[in-house]
């Protein structure tokens, strides 16, 4: 299996030795962020350096984390759109869709492969139902773009309401 890294994501290790030791974890039935962490605390683990050990430093990281959590958990009420928004030129660049390997889709604390997902009629409705939220979030989150791209939120609305 060939593991790509998911646009946005920045890590140091190359994706592919990401993707063996989660998948070995998988295989197990065992991925979890706890038991990738601890798979990863010997200073010769593949993922070591992907880690920050030292408390002090993760500590702040963490709360770094969690102040981004809640100014993402801000909103508004829209009345209205501002004038702006509606000239607002886009440039959409097409590129090679990759898609994430591992999902948690049971809130077990358990991440499960794609080919689990696909292969698990539970897990694979749990992961439908979260791609609908997910739409109702992109939804919310671009509101304000609704006039630009009446398109995708016409298509997005159709497949929500059913």
């Amino acid at each position: 299996m060939k593991f790509l890294r998911k646009s946005g994501y920045q890590i140091k290790a190359k994706p592919q030795v990401v993707g063996e030791v989660c998948w070995e974890l998988e295989k197990k039935g065992q991925l979890t962020p706890q038991n990738l962490v601890e798979v990863s605390k010997p200073k010769n683990a593949p993922l070591h350096n992907e880690f920050q050990w030292n408390d002090k430093v993760a500590a702040k990281m963490y709360r770094e984390t969690r102040a981004m959590y809640l100014i993402r958990s801000v909103a508004v009420e829209v009345k209205e759109l501002p004038k702006t928004i509606t000239q607002i030129d886009l440039e959409l660049t097409v590129k090679e869709p990759t898609v994430r390997f591992f999902h948690a889709v049971v809130r077990d604390g358990n991440f499960d492969s794609i080919e689990t997902v696909a292969a698990d009629e539970e897990k694979r409705n749990v992961l439908l139902n979260q791609c609908l939220k997910d739409m109702e979030a992109f939804k919310e989150k671009y509101y304000i773009l609704r006039s630009v791209l009446p398109e995708l939120f016409d298509v997005i609305e159709r497949i929500t309401n059913k």
